[in-house]
């Protein structure tokens, strides 16, 4: 009985010792993704990507301003007083809005026009 006993222990040490041994090489596989490192300057995407909307819509609004002034000129041979006038003499149906935080700069005389930021958000 001894003996049986003695094989039974050698074999439960034996199975303990190779279970040890086989789990030793094993590495479980990461739960989380590597991801490729941000591209430099690419950290503020969103950001940029808004900032360009923004001119993008500045410059429209601008182009189609410019436009009416240029038709006003060319049938009235003056510059509008204002850019009110480009509305009310239906050269424009209504004055295209600027992006947030940005006015026109108009100058009559010249009829050059711009865009600014206002100065209570700067």
């Amino acid at each position: 009985m001894t003996k049986n006993i003695n094989k039974h222990i050698y074999l439960f040490l034996l199975t303990i010792l190779i279970t040890a041994l086989s789990a030793c090489g094993k590495q479980e596989p990461s739960q989380k993704s590597e991801q490729p490192p941000p591209a430099p300057n690419s950290t503020d995407y969103l950001g940029a990507m808004g900032r360009s909307l923004q001119t993008a819509e500045r410059v429209t609004d601008l182009s189609s301003v410019k436009q009416a002034i240029n038709l006003f000129y060319a049938s009235e041979n003056r510059y509008p007083a204002s850019l009110q006038e480009l509305t009310s003499s239906g050269y424009l149906p209504v004055l295209p809005e600027l992006p947030t935080g940005y006015s026109y700069i108009y100058n009559p005389q010249s009829g050059e026009i711009s865009a600014a930021k206002s100065s209570l958000n700067q």
